[in-house]
């Protein structure tokens, strides 16, 4: 009896939380792209979802609390942290590459992208690239 009494008081509490996020996903509050929300942006200092840009350095994550620059093996975690009011238009973030425009670094800036893009991908999030 005891038990029951227990869940009963806790299904208040866990239902104010809503879904909750499984391992390594993103909290399932953030719904899907909504296109209507971004597709006529022009300018990035427009867009309210994270902005990405893959450069030599690592990976800059901008989101409107700031800017910082990652390792491509911390973006996925620092993705996840972000804040539901971080996604107005649902799971999108706008990628771009840093790309200084030395033939050198072509081929290694392609397989820094291809890693970001890998994962953006395992946390189910669309992609707009920019410039587009």
């Amino acid at each position: 009896m005891k038990v029951h009494l227990i869940c009963i008081l806790l299904l208040p509490v866990l239902a104010c939380h809503g879904p909750v996020a499984r391992e390594g996903e993103l909290d399932a509050r953030i719904g899907p792209p909504i296109a209507e929300k971004y597709q006529s942006i022009q300018d990035g200092q427009d867009w309210l979802n994270p902005f990405l840009q893959v450069c030599p350095q690592g990976v800059i994550l901008s989101v409107k609390r700031g800017t910082q620059t990652l390792r491509i093996e911390d973006l996925r975690q620092n993705i996840r942290e972000l804040s539901v009011e971080s996604w107005p238009y649902g799971r999108i973030v706008a990628l771009q590459s840093c790309s200084i425009g030395i033939l050198s670094y072509d081929e290694m800036q392609r397989q820094r992208m291809s890693k970001v893009q890998g994962v953006l991908r395992t946390l189910r999030l669309g992609i707009s690239l920019w410039p587009s």
